[in-house]
This record gives structure tokens, C-alpha cells and sequence, in this order.
């Protein structure tokens, strides 16, 4: 859903968890910095509580985290790499995961800077093996 759309929607009908993937699709860079500080301002408005506000910065920067991982394994196991598959996707993404720290620090949510994690996180190290706990076993 481009800008436009997004914020009509949002001034008729409101946010709504539903609707999630409709103003945040997986993998899509479409919204440019400022337009997406701004969807993302309008939609934390519309929310009630600060958890509610924190779940949404959580599920749009595990999105991203998960999708910059993405980008960067396909980048780096193409073939050609003068001609990659995604060249500027990783830019945009972490664009966003510095917005939305911005705006954790802005409202007084708990600090969660993803960029910098997924930025340091070492070659040899995936996001899977960060989630995964080892067995008490």
C-alpha cells in the first residue's frame, strides 16, 4: 500500500492489527524514510498503551531484521557480484531500523537498537541461532 492509501486508511477506518501486512508488507521498500517515520507516527498515535506501541516497533523491526538477513545471504551467495540481486534493498531497511529505534527513544519506550545488532552481528552468525535456545537437556 503506497503512502497515500495508507494514511486514507488510517484517517477512515483506523488502524487495526488485522490490517498489519496491508500498511507493512513483508519485504517491500516502497516508503521512503520520511513517509514511513510518518506511517509509523500516525499509526502509534492511534494506539492505545505503550506495549501496544512497543509490540508494533518489535514486529516491524523483526520484520526487517529478518528480511535484511535475507537480502544479505542472497547478495552474498550470487554468482555475478557487479550485477546483485538486491543492491540497495539493505540501505532502505536499515534506514527504517534506525527510524524506529529513533522513535522508541522519542516516545520513551524500551531501547531496542536492531540496526547496530544486525549490523555487528558476525559472518559466521545467522538470525536463526540467535533465536534458537539450547536445550536444558
Amino acid at each position: 500500500m503506497d503512502f497515500e492509501s495508507a494514511t486514507n486508511l488510517l484517517k477512515t477506518e483506523g488502524f487495526s492489527w488485522a490490517r498489519f501486512r496491508d500498511f507493512f508488507p513483508f519485504g517491500d521498500i516502497s516508503l521512503r524514510e520520511g513517509n514511513y517515520q510518518k506511517l509509523v507516527l500516525e499509526i502509534l498515535e492511534q494506539l492505545g498503551t505503550p506495549e501496544q506501541k512497543e509490540m508494533l516497533l518489535d514486529l516491524l523491526d523483526t520484520q526487517n531484521c529478518v528480511y535484511l538477513e535475507q537480502v544479505w545471504i542472497q547478495n552474498e551467495q550470487h554468482e555475478d557480484k557487479d550485477d546483485l540481486p538486491f543492491p540497495i534493498e539493505a540501505h532502505f531497511i536499515t534506514a527504517q531500523m534506525q527510524i524506529n529505534s529513533n522513535i522508541r527513544w522519542d516516545i520513551g519506550l524500551k531501547k531496542k537498537d536492531l540496526r547496530s545488532l544486525m549490523l555487528n552481528l558476525p559472518i559466521s552468525e545467522r538470525l536463526l541461532d540467535r533465536i534458537m535456545i539450547p536445550s536444558k537437556n
